[in-house]
Formats: C-alpha cells, sequence, structure tokens
C-alpha cells in the first residue's frame, strides 16, 4: 500500500507491478519493508517475479523484501540499523548479513535502550504517534521478554537474545546487485 499527500490531503491505495513499469526510479534500492512483501498470494512465483521486474525495470537495481509476516519490533530495529550500515559504507548484503546478525543477538536489554534513547531523543512535550509508537515499543520489549521466560520455563533476565529466532531476524532477502 502506497501513502503520500497530495495538496496537504493524505492518499492511500495499492501500486501494482503494471504501474511500477511506467514510473522512472532513480533508486540505488527499493526496500519493502512490509509483512510478506516479497511473497504472492495470487499467483505464487508470477507476482513475485513480476514486481521485482517491474521495479529493477523501472529503475531500481535492488529490491529488499520479506518473505513472511514480521514482528513490528524486529522489523523496525533491522531496518534502523540496515540505512545505518549502509550509510557507513557497507554494501547492501554485508549490510543486510550485519543488521541479521545484531537483531538476531540482541538482549532485552539492549533493545529497550534503544527504545528508551529514541524517546529521551523526542522533546517531552512532542504527544505524537511517534512518541506514543516508541513507549508502545519499549512495553513490546517487556511482553517479548515475559513470552521467552514463559517458553524457557524459569527467569531469563534483560540479558536475553529476545529475537535469536529466526522468525524475527531472517525474514528479508535482497533481490538484484547486492553491492
Amino acid at each position: 500500500e502506497f501513502e503520500t499527500t497530495l495538496h496537504g490531503r493524505p492518499i492511500s491505495r495499492y501500486l501494482t507491478a503494471e504501474e511500477f513499469f511506467g514510473m522512472e526510479m532513480r533508486a540505488d534500492l527499493v526496500t519493502l519493508s512490509a509483512c510478506e512483501s516479497g511473497v504472492s498470494l495470487l499467483r505464487p512465483g508470477d507476482e513475485l517475479f513480476g514486481l521485482i521486474r517491474a521495479l529493477i525495470y523501472a529503475g531500481s537495481p535492488s529490491v529488499a523484501m520479506s518473505l513472511w509476516r514480521v514482528d513490528d519490533i524486529s522489523t523496525e530495529l533491522l531496518m534502523a540499523h540496515f540505512y545505518e550500515r549502509l550509510k557507513q559504507g557497507d554494501t547492501k548484503v554485508e549490510a543486510l548479513q550485519k543488521v541479521q546478525l545484531y537483531v538476531k543477538d540482541l538482549s532485552a536489554g539492549e533493545a529497550k535502550a534503544y527504545y528508551e534513547g529514541k524517546l529521551n531523543k523526542m522533546p517531552q512535550n512532542d504527544h505524537d504517534s511517534r512518541r506514543a509508537q516508541t513507549e508502545i515499543s519499549i512495553q513490546a520489549v517487556y511482553r517479548a521478554l515475559l513470552a521467552a521466560e514463559e517458553a524457557e520455563g524459569h527467569p531469563v533476565g534483560m540479558d536475553y537474545p529476545i529475537f535469536n529466532h529466526l522468525f524475527y531476524w531472517a525474514p528479508f532477502i535482497l533481490v538484484g546487485d547486492w553491492k
């Protein structure tokens, strides 16, 4: 789904592969971080390749996409750090690999600290949705920790890697130019 504004009014609609064929992109990488953005539900195989081909034809040499439903918290961490790694000079494939391992090994305490750092950078009187979402993310880290404790059958502590299951760190692939 595509969201933007036109004359200050929000617009939301679905873009199709056909519409991408008519675009001229000047993007080195297109990232589709939503759930199952790399999976076709209508025509297995056909639509996936159609969308990739359309994005590459439109001018993007690389596409990053997810193969299954994604967790909001781990995906946000993965995407934020992915783009940081790219800014630092890693190739796309190196950046993706490094952030997948980062998220896989991230402890509950480190995830909490990340979101608390984000929250501390926001003005105290900032009551917009970004602040509320960040506070919800901190709560989600605690819920993930409680779920891990329930699964393990004992307290695991803040040093527990709450995203170590591949569901959290491995849904994204890179197609096209890996550099």
